[in-house]
């Protein structure tokens, strides 16, 4: 079983790089499914392998190993006490499947299997890269079609967002050096280091200026350490093989340096970054100090995963980007701060914790590197960590699951290099042993884990299927086909019944059908769920202003222009309430208010040609 469970994993790590769907279009929903549809039989087998084979299965005594687990457990107790629908689940699965893999990786894999998996990682990287290189130059290598132009330089891939891919090459790049630095053929050395070249090109053409900057933080970091450890380096390498070693490192860096330099699109960007950095400044400092208030607010637990772009539109103090509410940044932009909003200070100690113990370990044992391999091993599986870490202030990773199953990957790599040589003197307890001198508990504890495979996966099943039918609404919706748009969503509410996103697509369609009663229904599902959703109290205060209901559509609509002051539809909706209530110089007040943000507002100046008969 274990051997099964090893070629999951690796699979696993494999197709979730490279999974397609439908042409160059995102594939992050599969993505997701793919992997929790994998992790499900991977786990069956490991309870099995576990109740019946002794000494194969234990609990490590090691923090770094524990630490995950309490995280884990932190993390699913936070959505469990904060309001729960699909786009709380949404957010929360990644960072615990991730979770998961990196358990099941250690228990499964030792320091001798360490080359394996990141030889396969670096394969699903390459391929994902020479994909993102043909989308650059306008080629589908699905279909080998001309893709046309998308407007601007970007990498798209199969992570459907350039950072996320560029998140997943900062992993990927240092362990493309493992395979060329640490390899015993010259075949192999070339082999990586092309790896290497293409997964750098890629990066370089996504545009992510966030990943650019980490890779060069990271890759000077990686050189400094090769330097304070070059002279012990040079004793136990004769020829200049040290020196030669020392230029390889540098050479990734001097080849971001050339592409970007002769890249007209970076440069334009660049530009037009530094000349309005004041704003882009100052916008991400107004983001982190929502993320402040949240987390004063709500210190221990958080307000829940996903809920950030709940709670930050009604900040009063630091406005972020509420002049449409449909565009409301859902993220801080810093994945420490997001998970101090969302799980609260506990998880952040605990994540901090992982982190902590791990370049303790890593930098004992790189203190006592002797070996030259030795040394560069630590250094690239360092690189690849810190680039993540370092890119993860600037965005969000751990949200997704192209970015942070990839960096609990590679944690589980660095988790088998830095373990000891030998396994059993990291043993804590030994689960099997325990249980076979109580059968009556192993049978009850066999009979609970099939009961919980079995009703995970059909969850698991029905709501892939289930955003799937939501998917294929929006596209419908979008055409204006709301009898089959509405078929599909009734089906993905019968599967998902607290999927938000189904119910408020299906009050747009009952409110694009005249079906007001019906659309206020499903609003005030949604607001159950997510009692802010950004939009839904425009949708109502809309839905009662249909009804001719004006004292109802007013007070809805002051709640959401509240929220969004600066929405210009939101304004206009209570202009046109006070006019019908009779209201006239309220009409007049909120019109010029309009006008004033957007001068020629044609909807504006009409109602107030109207309102200057009164």
């Amino acid at each position: 079983m274990v051997k099964i469970c090893r070629g999951l994993i690796l699979f696993l790590i494999f197709m979730t790089a490279i999974v397609i769907s439908q042409g160059n279009r995102s594939a992050i929903g599969i993505k997701d499914f793919v992997v929790q549809i994998i992790c499900l039989p991977i786990l069956a087998l490991s309870a099995l392998h576990l109740l019946y084979n002794k000494d194969t299965i234990f609990i490590p005594k090691a923090p770094l190993a524990i630490l995950p687990v309490v995280y884990g457990m932190l993390m699913t107790g936070t959505y469990l006490v904060t309001s729960r629908c699909s786009a709380n689940y949404q957010a929360l699965t990644p960072q615990l499947l991730g979770i998961v893999i990196f358990i099941l990786i250690i228990h499964h894999f030792r320091k001798a299997d360490v080359g394996r998996l990141i030889h396969v990682s670096v394969a699903a990287a390459v391929i994902s890269s020479i994909y993102g290189i043909l989308q650059y130059f306008r080629l589908d290598p699905l279909t080998w079609e001309h893709i046309g132009a998308f407007g601007t330089l970007r990498v798209v891939s199969f992570f459907g967002n350039k950072n996320y891919f560029a998140i997943f090459l900062l992993l990927m790049i240092p362990l493309g050096g493992y395979v060329a630095l640490t390899s015993e053929t010259k075949m192999s050395m070339i082999v990586g280091a092309i790896a290497t070249a293409l997964m750098i090109s890629a990066l370089a053409l996504s545009f992510s200026k966030g990943a650019l900057i980490s890779f060069f933080l990271s890759g000077t970091i990686s050189i400094g350490l090769l330097i304070l450890k070059k002279r012990k380096t040079a004793r136990k390498e004769r020829g200049g093989r040290g020196k030669f070693r020392f230029l390889i490192f540098c050479i990734p860096l001097a080849m971001m340096m050339v592409i970007v330099a002769f890249s007209p699109d970076i440069w334009k960007d660049y530009t037009k970054r530094l000349k309005h950095r004041n704003h882009y400044i100052m916008q991400r400092v107004s983001y982190c100090q929502v993320a402040l208030e949240i987390i004063g607010n709500h210190p221990f637990f958080g307000v829940g995963p996903g809920n950030f772009a709940r709670f930050h539109p009604q900040n009063e103090t630091h406005r972020v980007n509420t002049s449409n509410p449909n565009h409301v940044l859902n993220h801080v932009h810093n994945d420490l701060l997001e998970i101090a909003a969302e799980y609260g200070l506990f998880s952040l100690l605990a994540y901090g914790g992982i982190l902590l113990i791990f370049f303790y370990e890593w930098a004992n044992r790189f203190k006592n590197a002797d070996q030259p391999d030795q040394q560069l091993a630590l250094i690239l599986i360092c690189g690849s960590i810190s680039g993540y870490l370092f890119y993860s202030l600037l965005t969000v990773a751990g949200r997704y699951m192209s970015s942070v199953f990839y960096f609990w990957v590679v944690m589980g790599i660095g988790y088998l290099h830095l373990s000891e040589d030998d396994p059993d003197k990291n043993k804590f307890i030994s689960i099997p042993n325990w249980l076979m001198g109580r059968k009556t508990l192993s049978f009850a504890v066999a009979i609970t884990i099939f009961l919980i495979f079995g009703v995970t996966c059909k969850k698991t099943l029905a709501n892939h299927v289930s955003d799937v039918y939501i998917s294929k609404a929006y596209g419908l919706v979008s055409q204006r086909d709301y009898d089959k748009a509405l078929e599909y969503l009734n089906r993905s509410i019968q599967l998902q019944g607290h999927a938000v996103e189904a119910y408020y697509q299906r009050g747009f369609v009952h409110f694009s059908k005249n079906r007001v009663d019906k659309a206020i229904a499903d609003y005030y599902e949604v607001k159950e769920m997510m009692p802010n959703y950004v939009n839904v109290d425009f949708n109502l205060a809309s839905c009662f202003y249909k009804k001719e209901d004006w004292e109802k559509a007013i007070q809805i609509a002051e709640v959401s222009h509240k929220r969004f002051p600066d929405y210009l539809a939101g304004m206009m909706l209570l202009a046109y309430t006070h006019y019908q209530m009779g209201q006239y110089q309220k009409a007049m007040t909120t019109c010029d208010q309009v006008l004033k943000r957007y001068k020629g507002h044609k909807a504006a100046l009409s109602l107030r040609k109207k309102l200057k008969a009164f």
